[in-house]
């Protein structure tokens, strides 16, 4: 018994040990779609075979992106010139290649006009059985072997989408995004399949939730690991310093964590790669890249051998640099 609780003990331990300290931190990235930023007046056209409302579901998630309180586009809504493109345009040309698109753009000043198709729009179900087992007796000693009936739905949704520069006619994005899903059900169960236009639609918002990320700068977020390890002799104090700034950034309290770590690099003389590095992901945290990517290279070359972590956050720094340094150039177009 003793050894077995020792055993244990040694498991929660490690488990324990294993356990890093982690935040979640936010980055802006660019939109995909180069020189999109500088044609902010958007037009959206019916997408041919648009029986989900894609349409209406980019328009709407177009008009709903703002960054600091401003919209990043101006949607150009057709339906406010409905009178001059339902004559001049859609009665005899029907708006139905990239050409008419385009003078469509020029006619309501657009800069840029997205237009599309709903290319796939399917579903359909398979039958399959799944073996069931019964005890027939109270020990279950013997059992008894049977099939039920099961169904399987697969739902499929599939949207090419284009970007047009009316200035020149040039298709300056193109691609095909799509959403795909599998549901089973078994007779004994009380499951129900979902109903397709219900899951299409879902699908639609995906789609269009997917565009927008391509065509605007948006926010991802990473979790990112902490040292909570001292890599030389700290004192009693500077061992509170570092369990206390974990734990603030933990709770989220990162100006706290700030605080608290910065003491801690300055009490170590900037001598530990663990203080340092602490303090740079809090750094990071806070979008202060420039900072964060100095301590960084501190810790590095405070190394003794190479640091997986270190080295990690070095490279990822140097690429949320770049890309920030994107993103708000494209915050910034006019």
């Amino acid at each position: 018994m003793k050894q077995i609780n020792i055993f244990i003990l040694f498991v929660i331990a490690v488990f324990i040990s294993g356990c890093s300290t982690t935040t979640k931190i936010k980055y802006l990235e660019p939109a995909q779609v180069v020189g999109i930023s500088k044609l902010k007046r958007i037009s959206v056209d019916d997408f041919k075979r648009d029986t989900v409302g894609l349409t209406g579901k980019i328009e709407t998630k177009i008009s709903q992106t703002n960054f600091n309180n401003k919209p990043y586009f101006t949607l150009v809504n057709r339906t406010n010139i409905k009178d001059i493109i339902a004559e001049q345009k859609r009665q005899y040309s029907g708006i139905t290649n990239d050409n008419n698109s385009v003078q469509l753009g020029e006619l309501i000043g657009a800069q840029a006009f997205i237009t599309g198709n709903i290319h796939s729009k399917s579903y359909n179900d398979s039958s399959y059985y799944e073996q069931r087992q019964k005890c027939l007796d109270k020990n279950c000693k013997q059992v008894r072997t049977y099939n039920v009936s099961c169904k399987k739905r697969n739902i499929y949704l599939a949207a090419s989408i284009k970007v047009i520069k009316v200035e020149s006619s040039k298709v300056i994005y193109t691609n095909t995004f799509s959403e795909k899903g599998s549901w089973s059900r078994c007779s004994d169960s009380y499951t129900t399949l979902p109903n397709p236009g219900e899951v299409w639609n879902k699908q639609a918002n995906s789609i269009a939730n997917k565009f927008i990320r391509v065509i605007t700068p948006s926010y991802s977020y990473k979790s990112i690991e902490l040292l909570d390890d001292p890599d030389i002799n700290y004192t009693d104090t500077q061992q509170d310093l570092l369990k206390n700034g974990l734990s603030f950034v933990e709770k989220n309290r990162i100006k706290k964590a700030d605080s608290i770590l910065s003491e801690l690099v300055f009490s170590t003389q900037s001598k530990s790669f663990v203080a340092n590095y602490n303090l740079g992901v809090v750094k990071e945290a806070q979008g202060d890249y420039t900072k964060a990517k100095q301590l960084f290279t501190l810790a590095e070359n405070l190394l003794k051998k190479p640091n997986s972590v270190v080295s990690t956050a070095l490279k990822r720094i140097n690429y949320v640099i770049v890309k920030h340094k994107k993103a708000q150039q494209q915050l910034s177009d006019e």
